[in-house]
C-alpha cells in the first residue's frame, strides 16, 4: 500500500514539475513505464478466473481476506 502511495505522490509531482521545468527550457524527461501486474497477468494466457484466482491468492498472501 505505502508503494502505491508513493507512485502516485510522485506522479503528483511530476504533473506539477514537468511543466513548470519545460517552460523554463528543460528538456522533457523520458517516462519509463513498467508493465503492471494486470497486462502481465492477461498476457500469461490463463483464463480470467485462474487470473482472479492468482490475485486473490497473492492478497491472501499479504493478509487481506477477500470475501
Amino acid at each position: 500500500m505505502a508503494r502505491c502511495i508513493i507512485r502516485h505522490k510522485a506522479k503528483m509531482l511530476n504533473m506539477i514539475f514537468e511543466p513548470i521545468a519545460n517552460g523554463l527550457g528543460g528538456k522533457k524527461s523520458k517516462s519509463s513505464r513498467k508493465t503492471t501486474t494486470q497486462r502481465k497477468l492477461r498476457q500469461s494466457g490463463k483464463t480470467a478466473e485462474q487470473r482472479d484466482q492468482m490475485l486473490i491468492d497473492r492478497l491472501s498472501g499479504m493478509g487481506i481476506n477477500v470475501k
